[in-house]
């Protein structure tokens, strides 16, 4: 082959991948083909992938893999994948439908008399309301509070009378206005003369209608306005007209003597379900009575009264 620049030599056809190339490997020359050449070069290497789309969006294409030095350009990288869409998200269920409105009668007017609030509604009917000097809905309120002392009863020409003073409130239920289960309390408190074995009887009354009664108590004597106690419990059991309505009542009675100063108590209770009726107005009265030939020495009044709804 004649000395020639590499500029003289003729050119090359298409390259088979047969051709031959000197090398120099450890001082020595030696050949190898254009094929070993591009495998030791190498192809460019492929871009990465893109990553998946967040949310459904398309992937990021991969970067073109860098040319190999005097080999074949690198292939393009593979786009990445879609990303997969997000679920739709389930629809919420219908609320439930309100019940519809109870209906009924409105109230329209309300009228006054003394104690009692009548209301009439919208379709006619009527209620009464008590109202208390403890408002319209208190549970335990006082119903009377006496202001004095009450009349002595005393001597043989008052041998029977009242225990129950002036006052403020209210000794009356109005008809119809007792419900079953109501319970009252009287207290009562004052001062007490007898003679020795004269007799004293105590009687609880709803107007002439008699609840009950200490019965007829023989006294031992006292002297020196000596101080008594009584306590009256009610309660409403029934409600309605004579015969149906019942009311049962019970107390004590208490008071001292001129022996050593010595208390001496009666318990008395009854149930009144014969003639004590709802449907009237009902006023406490509470009466003493001497008996046996009393003198103006035997004498009972009270200087403390009060008459309370505890239920």
């Amino acid at each position: 082959m004649p000395n020639l620049p590499i500029s003289g030599l003729p050119a090359a056809g298409s390259l088979t991948g047969a051709e031959l190339f000197a090398a120099v490997q450890s001082g020595v020359t030696t050949y190898t083909t254009l094929n070993d050449v591009a495998t030791y070069v190498g192809s460019g290497s492929s871009g990465t992938s893109g990553t998946t789309g967040a949310n459904g969006s398309s992937g990021t294409s991969g970067t073109n893999g860098a040319n190999g030095s005097s080999g074949t350009s690198g292939t393009t990288g593979a786009s990445g994948s879609s990303g997969t869409s997000g679920t739709t998200g389930a629809n919420g269920s219908s609320g439930t439908s309100g019940t519809t409105p109870v209906t009924g009668s409105f109230m329209i007017t309300g009228s006054s008399t003394g104690n009692t609030l009548t209301f009439t509604k919208g379709d006619g009917s009527t209620f009464n309301l008590y109202i208390t000097p403890g408002g319209a809905f208190p549970i335990n309120y006082g119903l009377f509070n006496q202001t004095g002392s009450s009349s002595p009863i005393s001597g043989s020409t008052h041998i029977s009378g009242s225990l129950i003073g002036g006052g403020v409130g209210s000794l009356s239920v109005p008809a119809n206005n007792f419900v079953q289960g109501d319970a009252y309390q009287a207290t009562f408190s004052g001062v007490l003369n007898a003679e020795n074995n004269k007799t004293l009887q105590i009687t609880i009354k709803s107007d002439s209608v008699v609840l009950a009664d200490t019965g007829v108590i023989s006294m031992p004597g006292i002297t020196g306005d000596k101080r008594w106690r009584m306590d009256i419990d009610f309660s409403i059991r029934e409600i309605g007209g004579a015969g149906t309505a019942e009311i049962a009542t019970a107390g004590t009675i208490q008071f001292r003597t001129d022996s050593s100063g010595d208390v001496i108590t009666e318990i008395f209770s009854d149930v009144n379900n014969t003639t004590f009726d709802t449907t009237i107005d009902n006023t406490l009265t509470v009466e003493a009575e001497w008996g046996n030939g009393p003198s103006n020495l035997s004498s009972i009044y009270s200087k403390l009264f009060t008459l309370l709804k505890t239920y």
